[in-house]
């Protein structure tokens, strides 16, 4: 299933409705969608990400760093939705029994995001170290 956005826009809120699998090939919509909020006249957007499925390092990437750029432009951002796969990876991610906490406060926290953002990072970059001649 392909990762696709709908954006509904009312007043000074967007609600953008995610869907599919959330990872490289998610990059083209979620940077469609940064255009469109970019130029949209609203305050807040909240991203659903009830049929969101899964979400992997690079997908996890791609969220952190459209919802940094809508916040340095003043946009308020909420996620909400998440699923039992993407609460899985976050908690895997943050090295932290997340038993039972909720996923979306603790996304809602920057010091979180950064967290997530660093470990997500390691991902992506381990398997590239020996093809680059990176020590570990």
């Amino acid at each position: 299933m392909s990762f696709t956005t709908r954006i509904q826009c009312r007043e000074e809120v967007a609600l953008v409705c995610a869907a599919g699998l959330m990872d490289t090939a998610s990059e083209e919509a979620l940077a469609d969608c940064a255009a469109v909020l970019s130029f949209a006249a609203v305050r807040s957007a909240i991203f659903d990400l009830h049929e969101v499925r899964g979400v992997d390092a690079h997908g996890l990437l791609l969220l952190l760093d459209l919802h940094r750029r809508l916040e340095d432009q003043g946009q308020r951002v909420v996620v909400t939705g998440w699923q039992e796969q993407p609460q899985q990876f976050i908690a895997a991610l943050a090295r932290a029994p997340l038993a039972g906490a909720p996923i979306a406060f603790l996304y809602q926290t920057p010091g979180f995001r950064s967290l997530l953002s660093l470990r997500a990072r390691e991902l992506v970059w381990e398997p590239l170290k020996p093809m680059l001649g990176a020590e570990s």
